[in-house]
């Protein structure tokens, strides 16, 4: 009897579980006034600047409940709500589960996606000051132009960031990487430590770092005012 209702149980499960995969949601939920973006939980985030603010999510094998798209202090916040018992806690780009949001942002001052998310500029994205972050398994790729750039990687994350701007700062750890080396820029400053990557680029001048088995590497005409490497860290 036990064996017969722990097989209900599953069963039911399953079933669940399929018709959730199986479910497709379209929805259009209201954003205004946000100048921060935060991305986690897989969500895979498709960014154009334009003069309006909008979002259009699309998804599957998660409900309307499971989706967190709001703006909390001036930080827009599009994220899956915590459903682990049903396995439901993060998209996969590689399954048939997705939540896919279509933004347009006005300006933004920092972009943070973490968490396996995702994001992929449309166009290149104008700002005075901006600060890119990739964290946990996340991916950043991004046209900008931009004053100033600060542009971080970690936990094994990856930023991807082209374009130009004034001046760059740009770190990375944990096996992370930050590919900048298509992004042209005055002056770069570079940090890689823990066995990361950092390849960056400058016309005028380098101020490089590199410490713990962290690799950077440079290109461009610019000198390197400073570089300074430890415990088998290169930068080259």
């Amino acid at each position: 009897m036990k064996k017969y209702i722990v097989g209900l149980v599953t069963a039911f499960l399953l079933l669940v579980t399929v018709r959730l995969q199986a479910q497709e949601l379209t929805l259009k939920p209201r954003v205004s006034g946000f100048s921060t973006l935060k991305v986690s939980s897989g969500v895979q985030v498709f960014l154009t600047q334009g003069d309006t603010e909008s979002v259009r999510i699309e998804s599957r094998g998660f409900t309307k409940e499971d989706i967190i798209a709001e703006v909390d202090g001036g930080e827009l916040k599009l994220s899956i709500r915590l459903q682990g018992w049903l396995g439901r806690d993060r998209a996969d780009r590689n399954t048939s589960r997705y939540v896919k949001a279509y933004l347009t942002a006005k300006h933004l001052t920092d972009i943070t996606v973490a968490s396996g998310a995702q994001l992929t500029g449309e166009g290149t994205f104008k700002a005075d000051r901006l600060a890119i972050h990739s964290k946990s398994g996340a991916e950043i790729t991004l046209d900008v132009a931009a004053t100033d750039v600060e542009l971080s990687a970690g936990a094994g994350a990856t930023a991807n960031v082209a374009g130009s701007a004034t001046t760059v700062a740009a770190s990375a750890s944990g096996g992370a990487t930050v590919r900048a080396n298509d992004l042209k820029t005055n002056t770069c400053q570079a940090e890689a430590s823990s066995g990361a990557t950092v390849r960056v680029y400058a016309d005028n001048e380098f101020f490089l770092k590199a410490s713990t088995g962290g690799t950077i590497s440079h290109s461009g005409p610019g000198r390197i005012v400073s570089r300074k490497t430890s415990l088998g860290g290169s930068a080259n």
